[in-house]
């Protein structure tokens, strides 16, 4: 029976890949590059701040740290889907806007292979995200009388399907490595209208197609004694080339300037993690991660060029949960607090991000499922005047079973 439960949990798997939206943003801040980077962050950890590097537990899939598959259950099949929703505001020459948005997040499945000595993950994320419109009215040609008004809108994103293995090579050590293919679409728009209807505007457009993959390692050391547990997390991917081609639109959108084929590169990344639990009750983590953008390509030597800069993520939060095994509800619920911080790969818009958030884990009576619900206050902010605060709200179901126990008769 467990087989089948398997079988049937990698179709639903592969269903939702082929029917899969890209998450989407109204971000204003999505306009250049890749648009905005995902954590890849389980939805207990966003609420968390978004750590994970250092994090190990039995009752969450980590994609963002291979090495932690090991920490599940001999016996134990886990299966997580998310949905998120969220609302922004922000400001540009048309005023102040509101956008809201909503949609699938991601979706993953972990089972031990060996033992607790090898673990396997797969799953569905998004790596990126494109969603905005913006206008820039009233404006002239040096002191001429000529005004026009421009506007920038796109649409779209980049995701990746994962597969991870992990082993554990002591009682101490796990390493392991995902295994990434990323694909998908991103839409560009740029549209120039003359106050003066006597003169012609200009309207164009670009689409970059992705189809590339890349690898990620990870590596944990973890040790338990009494009532505490450390872990030391780190994880790495090199850089390498991207399959893509970019397609620049002339202003009908039916004829093509020119297309540029691969000319883009993914970084190196880095990162180092630890986290603390006491008592498995409290637990502590933090993060901090490069992504040498600055060290990689988008379209160099051509119109298109794009220079990064390099990335960094800092991350804190923590958990507590007062008793697992407790008669009252409420002593088995988890609560969650933590915050966040990175700035943008983007060398021409220096913007910054924070965030705060909270978290809930409910966890059901009978069974090991446990629905988790993450909230994230985001402020993005550049030089500029132009600035944007929101509220994302990403749920899910973490499906936690024994389909792996023998009963005896």
């Amino acid at each position: 029976m467990a087989r089948n439960k398997i079988v049937y949990s990698l179709l639903l798997l592969l269903l939702s890949m082929v029917t899969y939206a890209q998450v989407g943003t109204n971000s204003p801040f999505s306009r250049y590059g890749y648009g905005i980077l995902n954590d890849n962050s389980p939805v207990i950890y966003k609420g968390m701040g978004g750590v994970g590097i250092g994090m190990r537990s039995n009752r969450a899939i980590n994609p963002l740290q291979p090495a932690s598959y090991t920490s599940i259950d001999s016996m134990t099949f886990m299966f997580d889907a998310a949905a998120r929703v969220g609302w922004s505001r922000y400001r540009d020459a048309s005023g102040v806007k509101n956008k809201g948005e909503g949609n699938l997040d991601y979706i993953s499945l972990q089972l031990p292979i060996w033992k607790r000595h090898f673990g396997l993950s797969l799953g569905l994320l998004p790596f990126s995200s494109v969603g905005y419109d913006l206008t820039f009215a009233d404006e002239s040609i040096g002191q001429s009388a000529y005004k026009y008004t421009k506007r920038y809108s796109g649409e779209g994103g980049i995701s990746q399907f994962y597969i991870g293995l992990a082993g554990n090579i002591a009682n101490w050590v796990s390493l392991g490595f995902n295994f990434h293919y990323l694909f998908g679409d991103i839409g560009n728009g740029r549209q120039l209208t003359f106050q003066d209807s006597k003169i012609s505007g200009m309207t164009r457009g670009s689409l970059m197609q992705v189809r590339a993959w890349k690898f990620r390692f990870g590596a944990q050391v973890f040790h338990e004694f009494e009532k505490h547990a450390f872990t030391v997390g780190a994880i790495y991917e090199y850089q390498k080339p991207m399959n893509n081609t970019y397609i620049e639109l002339s202003e009908t959108f039916l004829d093509t300037i020119s297309v540029v084929r691969d000319g883009m590169v993914l970084p190196q990344v880095w990162g180092i993690g630890l986290s603390y639990v006491w008592d498995k009750r409290l637990t502590i983590g933090i993060d901090f991660e490069v992504q040498e953008w600055e060290k990689a390509r988008f379209m160099p030597g051509t119109p298109y060029e794009i220079q990064f800069n390099q990335m960094n993520r800092y991350a804190l939060g923590l958990e507590y949960r007062h008793n697992m095994m407790g008669q009252n509800y409420a002593e088995r619920m988890s609560w969650r607090a933590g915050v966040s911080y990175k700035r943008s790969y983007i060398q021409s818009l220096p913007m910054q991000e924070w965030k705060a958030s909270i978290g809930i884990g409910l966890p059901l009576r009978t069974v090991g499922t446990q629905f988790n619900i993450s909230v994230e206050y985001i402020h993005r902010g550049a030089i500029n005047s132009l600035r944007e605060n929101g509220l994302q709200i990403t749920f899910d179901a973490a499906i936690r079973e024994m389909w792996f126990f023998k009963r005896k008769i």
